[in-house]
């Protein structure tokens, strides 16, 4: 297959670029952009070639035989060592190539988050150039065709806001009983999936106007199988035991009650027939591969206080715009003590749980 390589001026620059969600020190979703590529260029076999001094694997998402390894760490994590893992990636695949190339990572997350120490933390002998372009990758972010390869890790289950209806009490979707798009309701997931809708249109739009036609955008996420809703999945039951802290301080007047039935993390895991439908709705891209991920840290079990500081790690910023700083500790600490209560749950594999691997190609239309 010729490559769109092939087609380029020697020694003109390939963009690439690496972004984060929320103020979560570059922690959610990466995108990676190099200058008019096929799907060629994906690798097909297993890669052992790894970043030692990151332990971030060199395939690192982007290998798509049907049982993808992705190193504990590295997915979803665009970190210094995350994001230097994946740069290295794409250098790797091109460095036997007789073209002279030119690399730019170019880091993108919220306004507030903090770049310098990202920054910071780059390899100093990295061989690629790096910049920074905040805001909300539901919008655009990019001047027109100057992206190449988008790598989008575990970041797309992120709603850009609640949905309206789910927070009004006079509305049959309020969502009083729980934090999460539970699927119990139906109301509540027709209201979730119509937000979920609205903002994956937004974000194909967005980087359909960025991508070169031909270009190609990896997706790793998290997805609920078909006919599966979230209270059945790991990460639901971990979300319905957090929503159950909520309830126990407001019960010991902690908390508001009104600000507890008000909660709702602005998150929804979408089916893989949901997932696929949206982009086959959209009509800027084809769906080259879509497999199911093996990652080795779904395997693993965690203590309760790791188990905590990871989710703390995502939500706190969510939890104490909504709450208040003051109450942060309060409600962590009784999510560590519920954690340990509950472990056994958690103990148990997650039969539901499916990671995807997912690559488009931008279609030559406007």
């Amino acid at each position: 297959m010729k490559s769109l390589l092939d087609e380029r001026p020697e020694g003109s620059t390939v963009l690439w670029s690496i972004g984060g969600r929320r103020s979560l020190g570059l922690t959610g979703w990466v995108r990676c952009d190099v200058r008019s590529m096929d799907s060629s260029w994906i690798s097909t076999g297993s890669c052992s070639s790894c970043d030692e001094r990151s332990g971030v694997t060199a395939c690192d998402g982007l290998c798509s035989n049907n049982a993808v390894s992705v190193s504990p760490g590295t997915a979803g994590c665009p970190s210094a060592s995350g994001a230097s893992g994946a740069c290295c990636s794409v250098l790797q695949q091109h460095q036997n190539s007789s073209l002279t190339l030119e690399f730019q990572a170019i880091f993108n997350d919220h306004y507030n988050n903090d770049f310098n120490t990202l920054f910071a933390n780059l390899p100093p002998l990295r061989k690629y150039f790096a910049a920074g372009v905040p805001g909300s990758f539901h919008g655009r972010l990019f001047p027109k065709s100057t992206l190449h390869f988008a790598h989008c890790s575990y970041a797309l289950h992120w709603l850009c806001k609640i949905p309206r209806e789910i927070m009004d009490n006079t509305s049959p979707a309020w969502n009083k009983d729980s934090i999460q798009c539970t699927g119990i309701v139906k109301e509540v997931a027709e209201a979730y999936l119509a937000q979920y809708k609205n903002d994956m249109e937004s974000f194909f739009n967005a980087r359909a106007q960025e991508l070169v036609a031909g270009g190609l955008m990896v997706i790793l996420l998290s997805v609920r199988p078909n006919g599966i809703p979230m209270f059945m999945t790991g990460e639901g039951k971990v979300y319905d035991l957090l929503g159950t802290c909520l309830v126990d301080l407001a019960k010991k007047g902690l908390l508001s009650e009104e600000k507890v039935n008000s909660f709702n993390l602005p998150i929804y895991y979408p089916t893989m027939k949901e997932l696929e439908d949206l982009v086959q709705n959209n009509g800027y891209f084809t769906i080259e591969r879509m497999n199911k991920l093996s990652i080795p840290m779904t395997q693993m079990t965690f203590s309760p206080q790791l188990i905590c500081s990871m989710i703390r790690s995502v939500f706190e910023g969510v939890i104490k715009e909504h709450f208040g700083e003051e109450f942060i500790d309060h409600i962590f600490n009784h999510f560590t003590t519920k954690l340990a209560e509950n472990l056994i749950i958690f103990k148990e594999k997650d039969p539901h749980r499916t990671e995807l691997f997912i690559l488009l190609k931008r279609l030559n239309i406007d």
